[in-house]
């Protein structure tokens, strides 16, 4: 008889899911690859044209050139911002023009997961303890019974046998 336990425990189950999830998105990636490049040489060469053509006055934050290595491009924190298209009355929030006030919302942000998440697992914790106590209650309700006596002791008898 097999268990699912054993079936998971075995390396090659994990290693074949891994492996063909890897080689499919990679297969992915460089079928999007030129694609994805040429539209980041067209949003740099805007961005160049708008450097040139840009307005001091206007009020309106020049977005930034992308990094064109994938690997760069999926750290990039500019493509989170919001980029205004119309002029702004007044000044400029400094979330939008300060990179500090920028990673200090990200670290109020992740400071916040971790407080929820460190609540579900409290919570979790606190819901495994209770399972525990009634399974630990269940047992000596069960050896404390007359009837599972006879059997407790019919299988200590065969362990001490063997």
């Amino acid at each position: 008889m097999h268990s699912f336990s054993n079936f998971l425990q075995r390396p090659s189950f994990f290693l074949y899911v891994g492996t063909k999830l890897h080689q499919q998105t990679r297969k992915a990636i460089a079928k999007r690859q030129p694609a994805l490049m040429s539209t980041i040489r067209k949003f740099n060469s805007y961005c160049e044209r708008l450097a040139e053509l840009y307005d001091v006055s206007s009020g309106i934050p020049l977005p930034s050139p992308l990094p064109t290595k994938l690997a760069e491009l999926r750290n990039d924190q500019t493509l989170l911002e919001d980029v205004w298209i119309s002029p702004s009355t007044g000044e400029i929030p400094r979330w939008h023009e300060d990179v500090d006030v920028r990673e200090g919302i990200r670290a109020v942000l992740k400071t916040d997961r971790c407080l929820e998440e460190q609540r579900h697992l409290g919570t979790e914790a606190d819901n495994m303890c209770r399972w525990f106590g009634r399974e630990l209650c269940a047992i000596e309700l069960a050896m404390h019974q007359p009837e599972s006596k006879s059997k407790h002791n019919l299988s200590l008898s065969a362990t001490n046998a063997i």
